[in-house]
């Protein structure tokens, strides 16, 4: 390893010296050039970074409920190729232990010019969408889930009788129902928004609610079924280059691939489904899409930015105000949405 190469520092070789002691700066310089680039290259194809991103899935009536699980959970890793696959375990009865609704309300994304050093941000607000409503949302989705088990051979125990487990009820009321969050998961930290849990279920997704998921299903002698979604109201994608700034955006329902679905059997055997990519819902739930300008601090942050030599930049703020059949619109696309995860129970 050579000091005094900088691609050396950054790939962390120790492959200068050893191979030609007696190379000069340039030569040198060079040869790490060219390791570097055959490492990173290497690196990229292993990783797959080359590789377009899967695309969303556009979920309608239409759409075959069977294909739509299989292409959301697929994974070609050699060592999950069974992800899109139904759970194998145990599955009668079925407890519904965790609905989980995380309503973005807050949204941005930003895009900056490598050439100019312009940025464009782009901020949406969800505004005038009521607690009530949310709840409301994640109640009939309780219900279209166990609907949706129904048809496939399942009799979902009644939520009263899961609650009669004393320590899953206190649980549920220790989580409470509705709360804001500044930032629903790290990678997804521009939006924010409020999480609702479906009435007599509790957050079983967290790092001390899966241990309460497993003690659920055993005490009941039962599968316990838990789902996650990340409930998007805008599509923001930065379509910027190295010669300009841009952000593409506009109102559109949709689940990000962030959200989830675990089963767990009574047994000790778990599947967790990880989303591989967005589902696009069909509905429009914006009434009206509103410019409201600048804020007097984001006016004050261009101009500083340019007084220190920065780029020109511009600040977009929409405010977006849903419909006002917002639930109905909601709740038949997440209908869809709750027919797609229960396939991944076999069918009895």
């Amino acid at each position: 390893w050579d000091s005094s190469c900088p691609i050396c520092a950054l790939i962390g070789g120790s492959h200068c010296d050893p191979l030609v002691p007696d190379m000069n700066q340039s030569k040198r310089t060079l040869h790490c050039l060219i390791a570097a680039t055959a490492v990173l290259l290497a690196t990229q194809s292993h990783a797959g970074l080359f590789d377009k991103a899967p695309q969303p899935i556009i979920l309608e009536a239409t759409t075959d409920r069977e294909e739509a699980f299989k292409t959301l959970f697929l994974n070609e890793n050699m060592l999950a190729r069974d992800q899109n696959k139904p759970f194998e375990g145990p599955t009668r009865p079925l407890a519904i232990a965790s609905l989980k609704l995380q309503f973005i309300t807050d949204t941005s994304a930003s895009s900056t010019s490598g050439s100019k050093g312009a940025t464009v941000d782009v901020n949406y607000k969800l505004v005038s969408l009521t607690p009530e409503t949310m709840q409301a949302v994640a109640d009939d989705f309780a219900t279209s889930f166990a609907a949706a088990l129904a048809n496939r051979g399942y009799s979902p125990i009644e939520q009263d009788k899961v609650l009669a487990n004393d320590d899953f009820r206190k649980f549920v009321a220790e989580t409470g129902m509705l709360r804001e969050s500044g930032g629903l998961v790290k990678a997804m930290a521009t939006n924010s928004g409020v999480t609702v849990f479906s009435k007599g279920t509790g957050d079983t997704l967290t790092m001390s609610g899966y241990s309460k998921g497993a003690d659920l299903a055993k005490a009941l002698g039962a599968t316990t079924v838990h789902v996650s979604l990340i409930i998007g109201f805008a599509k923001l994608a930065n379509s910027g280059s190295f010669q300009s700034a841009e952000v593409d955006h506009g109102v559109k329902l949709s689940i990000s691939p962030q959200s989830m679905f675990v089963v767990m059997g009574d047994d000790g055997s778990m599947k967790q489904f990880q989303f591989r990519q967005e589902i696009v819902l069909p509905s429009q739930i914006g009434s009206k899409v509103k410019d409201v300008g600048r804020s007097g601090g984001q006016t004050a942050l261009l101009i500083f930015n340019a007084l220190a030599g920065g780029g020109s930049g511009s600040i977009k703020n929409y405010e977006v105000t849903p419909v006002d059949n917002y639930r109905e619109l909601v709740s038949s696309d997440l209908k869809m949405v709750a027919e797609v995860l229960s396939q991944g129970l076999k069918k009895n």
